[in-house]
């Protein structure tokens, strides 16, 4: 897509950055916002579906959304810089969900006090 002399039209930026920004807007950071809501939040909704909350759901649509852009940069993209970027950025997610589940934000919080 970018690489050699040809020119390309803005449409397939806007391609690459739909697959790459789409898994992560829609899945990814949702997830992860909901698990670390669910173990510190400090209000509780009206109505809470609890299936929606399990860590082992929240894992595997977490996974699932990173698998899909891990399969777009080996499998659908044909520029290597498609891929090098798409590749890299799944790995960063992984990275930095890894990084974020060690450094607490998802265990429980033991109480909340009120700093009024």
């Amino acid at each position: 897509m970018w690489s050699g002399t040809e020119k390309r039209s803005l449409g397939d930026f806007e391609l690459l950055l739909g697959a790459v920004i789409g898994p992560i807007i829609a899945g990814i950071f949702p997830v992860l916002l909901l698990f670390a809501s669910r173990r510190r939040g400090e209000l509780l909704p009206g109505t809470v579906y609890r299936a929606i909350g399990q860590p082992w759901l929240l894992t595997v649509i977490n996974f699932l959304f990173l698998a899909g852009l891990i399969l777009h940069a080996l499998l659908f993209f044909h520029d290597p810089v498609e891929r090098i970027l798409a590749g890299g950025i799944g790995l960063g997610l992984m990275v930095m969900t890894v990084a974020i589940a060690r450094s607490g934000a998802f265990s429980r919080s033991l109480a909340w006090v009120n700093p009024i």
